[in-house]
């Protein structure tokens, strides 16, 4: 479990457990201190791994066969 409590995810109030987004998506509606940024955060914030969206994963280039002459 370790991947998903990783210590280098920025402070954001759309990975806040005490906010929820918009419908629009550009705000957070926060329990605590009302209409935030998706990008501030406060003294209220506490990380929910389950809000985070990963990137995706690059795609893999095709496998040609000069890749498998000797």
């Amino acid at each position: 479990m370790k991947g998903l409590y990783n210590k280098s995810v920025e402070k954001a109030c759309t990975h806040c457990a005490n906010g929820k987004l918009s419908a629009d998506g550009s705000d957070v509606l926060c329990e605590k201190k009302g209409v935030m940024l998706t990008t501030s955060s406060c003294k209220h914030y506490k990380y929910d791994a389950l809000k985070r969206v990963p990137k995706p994963r690059p795609k893999i280039q095709p496998h040609t066969i000069e890749e498998f002459k000797l």
